[in-house]
């Protein structure tokens, strides 16, 4: 069947690494779009455990956020596009280096929160942080644009190819990445 373009549109949430941020407070940078109320907001953060962001600021949810967040750190832009994404609760999440910006310590906070999050939807992840996609249910290698692997985790280091290649580099000193789960 046909859907409809706006449907459609609603389906679908995009974190990417830069957005559009609002001369406003950082609650209705979070809404948004949609119709959520500031209790409804507050339980979203604590279930992401995105509040020690919010703590952090001078006048919690309430904090004004100058044009494009000037004052923000590019992690703390990135965690407000994923507490947006997730008010807005799409069934496709598609997640564009959402984490790139993000220290190791946040993201490893993040990963349970998120994981459950993501249960139920699609997500689509973009990453050159492997730690990013690590458990996914199917990570596929681009070189040039085209296809050269695909596969688990555990498949592609199995097959010693460009994959298996980039973990040794990224993770060499034989520490083991924190990662995110994409499930569907």
């Amino acid at each position: 069947p046909d859907i409809a373009r706006n449907q459609l549109r609603k389906e679908i949430g995009v974190v990417m690494q830069e957005m559009l941020i609002l001369p406003d407070t950082l609650l209705n940078n979070i809404v948004f779009d949609t119709k959520k109320t500031k209790a409804e907001v507050v339980e979203l953060l604590e279930n992401t455990r995105l509040t020690e962001f919010v703590a952090n600021l001078p006048e919690g949810l309430e904090t004004i956020i100058g044009e494009g967040g000037q004052a923000m750190s590019t992690g703390e832009k990135q965690l407000l596009a994923i507490a947006r994404v997730l008010c807005r609760n799409p069934s496709l999440l598609v997640l564009d280096e959402a984490s790139s910006a993000i220290d190791s310590r946040t993201e490893k906070l993040l990963e349970q929160p998120l994981e459950h999050c993501f249960k139920e939807k699609t997500v689509l992840i973009i990453a050159h942080r492997l730690s990013t996609v690590r458990r996914a249910d199917r990570i596929i290698v681009l070189e040039k644009g085209r296809i050269i692997e695909q596969g688990t985790h555990t498949e592609l280091l199995a097959r010693n190819g460009m994959y298996s290649q980039l973990i040794a580099l990224d993770f060499g000193s034989g520490s083991q990445p924190t990662m995110m789960n994409a499930r569907n």
